[in-house]
C-alpha cells in the first residue's frame, strides 16, 4: 500500500503520540512489519489508537504540516547493493515522521526499510529507499527530496 508508513505515523500523530522509535520493513510480495514506540503526555486509549489506524488506511493523501522542516538530508548510493540510504535528521516533534514519509511518498520514493530514533529532542531517521522503478535514487530525485525537506 503506497504511503503506508505516512498513514500509520499520521494516525499516531493525530492522537498526539510522538514516535520515539520505529523499525519498519517491507518486502516485494507486499508483506510489511512495522513496530513503533511512542511517547505521550497521557496514556493512549487502545480503542482510539485502533480506530485512528483503521481510518488512516482509508486516506488517499496524507497531509503534512507544510514545513519548513529544517531537516538535514544525506544520501549514500554505495552502501547498499539495491537501494539508496537516506539519513534525515532534525529537531523532533509530533508529526515529524508523518511529514517526512508523506513527502517521500509524494516524490514517488519507495521506503524498503526504516529505522527511526529520537533522543534529546533530535530525530535520527535512516531509510533504505528506491525510486518508483525500484532503482537507486538519481541525483535529480535526491536534490528534490533535499529541497522539499528544508
Amino acid at each position: 500500500m503506497p504511503a503506508l508508513l505516512a498513514r500509520l505515523s499520521g494516525a499516531l500523530s493525530s492522537l498526539e503520540l510522538n514516535v520515539i522509535h520505529a523499525d519498519v520493513a517491507s518486502w516485494a510480495d507486499g508483506a510489511v512489519l512495522d513496530t513503533f514506540t511512542v511517547q505521550s503526555a497521557v496514556e493512549p486509549q487502545l480503542g482510539m489508537v485502533s480506530e485512528a489506524i483503521q481510518s488512516s488506511l482509508q486516506i488517499r493523501n496524507v497531509k503534512t504540516s507544510g514545513g519548513p522542516y529544517e531537516l538535514t538530508v544525506r544520501t549514500n548510493h554505495l552502501a547498499h547493493p539495491w537501494h539508496s540510504i537516506m539519513r534525515i535528521e532534525g529537531e523532533d516533534r509530533i508529526g515529524l515522521l508523518r511529514d517526512i514519509t508523506a513527502t517521500l511518498s509524494k516524490l514517488k520514493v519507495t521506503i524498503h526499510h526504516a529505522r527511526i530514533d529520537a533522543d534529546q529532542g533530535r530525530a535520527h531517521c535512516v531509510f533504505e529507499v528506491s525510486d518508483a522503478h525500484g532503482e537507486k535514487l538519481s541525483v535529480k530525485a535526491t536534490d528534490k527530496i533535499i529541497q522539499a525537506l528544508r
